[in-house]
C-alpha cells in the first residue's frame, strides 16, 4: 500500500481499499462523499486509480465495478453498462423474428395519395397476399421477393421501387388464423412433438424372443440342495461363467433358449438343485437413424427399443420424411418394414419391430400426399399408400360428419395447364382416381328445414317441430298454454316456401278462429319448412316483417301498431 500512497495520496489509498473490501465498503462514508472524495482529485489521480482498478480485476464494463467511483461508470447514467439493455434488445430482436413476413403471409398495403390508374388498381387489390414461394405480385410490376424480411424493411423495400418514387408506401402485415385447406396440418407429425424423452424400458417383462448379448446381466437363483443366488454378466465372446459348471456361450439365443439350455446344465451337473433364471439390468445397443429425421445419426438405445423408440431418440421424421415407409435394415438387408399409419390410426404395432446391435432405421423422403378438409372427422394433409380413389381418403380421415353434404365433394387438382375444381357426386368418389397434391372438400350441409316446422315469437317453447302428414296449425299451437301471456291471438303470420330457395308466401291467421273451428277455413293445413311466428301485443313488428319477402302495404293513422305489413290472400 505505501507505492499507491506515494501515488495517489492517503485519502484515495482508503476508499481504494474500502472499495476493494466488502466489508469496508460497507462501512463506508455516504455516496455523496465517495463521489465528492474522488471528483476532488486531479484528472491524472483519477485515472490511475481506474488503472488500479482494472489491475485487480474491476474494469469499466465488468459488472463487480463499484459505480460510485465515478457517476460516468453508473448503469443509470451509462445505458451500456445496463443488463437490462440487452434484454431489451433481445426482446426487441425477438419482436422483429415475430413480424417477419412467411411465404403465403397476408398484408395490407397503402399507396399513399395518388390518383393514377395503377394505383387505383393496386388499392382495390388490398389485402395482398404472397405466394408460396415468397412473392408479393403487385399490378403492373414484377414480382418482389419479401420473405423473410421484417415490416421495416420490407418498407424498404418496396419504397425502393421506382414506380413509388414521390408516392410512398406503407406495408402492414395482417395476422390472420389460417382457414380451410391452410389450416390443415400434415397428419402425425405431432406424434414426435416429445420426441427426445425415450420412455425406461428396463422393468417390464421380457419377451421369450428376446435375443441375448454381451452386456446382458443374468440372474440365476439355484434352490433345492443348494440355495445361492449368481449375477453373471455376458463377456464380450458371449459366455457366461457359471461358478460350478463353467463357461455357457449364450449370445445368440432367445430368452426362452437360455433357460432350456441353463435348466439342462443344472440338472445333468448338480443333483438335486434346480435354477431360476431371470434377466437382470439390460446392455445398450447402438442403432443408426438416417435419412429424414431430426438428428441423423448413431444412438444408444436400450437393447428392449423398436424401430419407433429409435425413432424418438432421433427427435422425430421431418415433415418432409415419410411416415408410411420405414424400413428397419440388418446387414444390408430389409429386414421389417414400418408403417406409422397402423398405429395412429389403428393402434396396430405389430410393425414396430425390436431392433438389434447395429442395425438402421431409415426414413425416406415423404411420398404422394393429399389433403382432405371441410365436414370429416380429421381434416389433415395425409400420405398416400394403398388409397386409390378419394373414398379411400375420406374412409382414411375418419369419415364424414352428419353435417356433410349430401350433394357430393369438390376436388381441386394441379394440372399442367393449371388448377382445376370438380364436383362430384357421392356415387363417384369410390371412382375417382387420386393424384398427388389433390385437395378434396366435403362442403357443409345446407342449413334448411326437412320433414320439420319451425315455431317462433312470443311462445313458450320456440325451436323446430316435427311434420307429419295433414298437420294443422292448432296441432302445433293446440291452446293458450302454448303461448306466453300478452301473445296477438288476432294476427299469426306463416311464411311458405312455393320454390325452395326462389320464392316464398305469406299468410296471416286469426288464431282464435282457428281454436274455435279447427280443421276449418280459419285453420290451415301445414307443409314441410313452414315458418310460424306468434306476435306480442302492442310491439313493433318491423323486425320480422321487414325480413319477408313479400309485397307490403303501408298501414297508418288510428291503428295501434301502424307499420308495413305483408301482403297475403284474400
Amino acid at each position: 500500500m505505501s507505492v499507491l500512497q506515494s501515488r495517489v495520496g492517503w485519502s484515495l489509498a482508503l476508499l481504494l481499499a474500502m472499495i476493494a473490501c466488502d466489508v469496508a465498503a460497507a462501512r463506508a462514508q455516504s455516496l455523496e462523499d465517495l463521489r465528492r472524495l474522488f471528483e476532488s482529485q486531479p484528472e491524472s489521480v483519477r485515472q490511475q486509480l481506474r488503472e488500479e482498478l482494472r489491475r485487480r480485476g474491476q474494469a469499466p464494463g465488468d459488472p463487480r465495478l463499484d459505480p460510485r467511483l465515478d457517476p460516468r461508470l453508473d448503469p443509470r447514467l451509462d445505458p451500456r453498462l445496463d443488463p437490462r439493455r440487452e434484454s431489451r434488445r433481445e426482446s426487441r430482436r425477438e419482436s422483429r423474428r415475430e413480424s417477419r413476413l412467411e411465404p403465403r403471409a397476408t398484408v395490407l398495403i397503402e399507396f399513399g395519395t395518388g390518383d393514377s390508374e395503377i394505383l387505383k388498381r393496386m388499392r382495390a387489390g388490398n389485402p395482398y397476399r404472397l405466394d408460396d414461394s415468397g412473392f408479393l405480385h403487385l399490378p403492373g410490376l414484377l414480382p418482389i421477393y419479401l420473405a423473410g424480411l421484417d415490416v421495416e424493411h420490407a418498407n424498404l423495400r418496396l419504397r425502393a421501387e421506382p414506380s413509388f418514387a414521390g408516392n410512398p408506401v406503407s406495408l402492414r402485415l395482417l395476422f390472420l388464423d389460417p382457414v380451410g385447406v391452410d389450416a390443415l396440418e400434415r397428419f402425425g407429425y405431432d406424434f414426435f412433438r416429445n420426441a427426445g424423452q425415450t420412455t425406461r424400458v428396463a422393468d417390464v417383462p421380457v419377451p421369450v424372443g428376446y435375443v441375448i448379448g454381451p452386456g446382458d446381466h443374468i440372474e440365476l437363483q439355484l434352490f433345492g440342495n443348494r440355495n445361492e443366488l449368481h449375477r453373471l454378466v455376458v463377456n464380450r465372446d458371449g459366455v457366461i461363467n457359471f461358478p460350478a459348471i463353467g463357461p455357457i456361450s449364450v449370445a445368440g439365443l432367445s430368452f426362452e433358449s437360455l433357460r432350456r439350455e441353463v435348466d439342462l446344465r443344472v440338472t445333468k451337473q448338480m443333483i438335486g438343485v434346480r435354477v431360476s433364471v431371470t434377466l437382470g439390468r439390460l446392455r445398450s445397443i447402438r442403432v443408426f437413424v438416417i435419412g429424414e429425421v431430426e438428428r441423423p445419426g448413431l444412438h444408444v438405445v436400450s437393447s428392449f427399443s423398436t424401430a419407433v423408440n429409435v425413432l424418438l431418440a432421433g427427435h422425430g421424421i421431418k415433415e418432409t420424411g415419410s411416415l408410411r415407409r420405414i424400413e428397419v435394415r440388418r446387414n444390408g438387408r430389409v429386414v421389417s418394414g414400418l408403417d406409422l399409419y397402423d398405429l395412429l390410426l389403428r393402434g396396430d404395432a405389430r410393425g414396430d419391430t425390436r431392433v438389434r446391435q447395429g442395425d438402421v432405421v431409415f426414413v425416406p423422403p415423404v411420398g404422394d400426399t393429399v389433403a382432405v378438409y371441410g365436414e370429416v372427422k380429421r381434416p389433415a394433409i395425409y400420405e398416400i399408400r394403398g388409397e386409390t380413389t378419394a373414398a379411400d381418403l375420406i374412409a382414411l380421415a375418419g369419415g364424414r360428419l352428419a353435417t356433410a353434404s349430401v350433394a357430393g365433394v369438390r376436388l381441386t387438382r394441379q394440372e399442367p395447364q393449371g388448377k382445376s375444381v370438380r364436383d362430384m357426386g357421392w356415387d363417384d368418389v369410390g371412382r375417382e382416381a387420386l393424384r398427388n397434391g389433390d385437395v378434396v372438400q366435403v362442403p357443409v350441409k345446407l342449413d334448411k328445414l326437412y320433414r320439420s316446422v319451425r315455431l317462433s315469437g312470443h311462445v313458450q317453447q320456440a325451436g323446430l317441430y316435427g311434420w307429419t302428414p295433414g298437420m294443422w296449425l292448432t296441432d302445433l299451437l293446440p291452446d293458450a298454454t302454448a303461448l306466453k301471456p300478452g301473445a296477438d291471438l288476432r294476427y299469426v303470420l306463416v311464411q311458405r316456401e312455393v320454390q325452395p330457395n326462389a320464392r316464398s308466401e305469406t299468410l296471416s291467421l286469426d288464431l282464435e278462429a282457428a281454436w274455435r273451428t279447427p280443421r276449418a277455413a280459419a285453420d290451415v293445413t301445414l307443409l314441410p319448412r313452414d315458418e310460424v311466428y306468434v306476435f306480442r301485443k302492442g310491439v313493433s313488428r318491423e323486425h320480422v316483417l321487414g325480413k319477408l319477402d313479400a309485397r307490403e302495404v303501408w298501414v297508418r293513422g288510428g291503428v295501434r301498431i301502424p307499420g308495413s305489413y305483408p301482403v297475403t290472400k284474400g
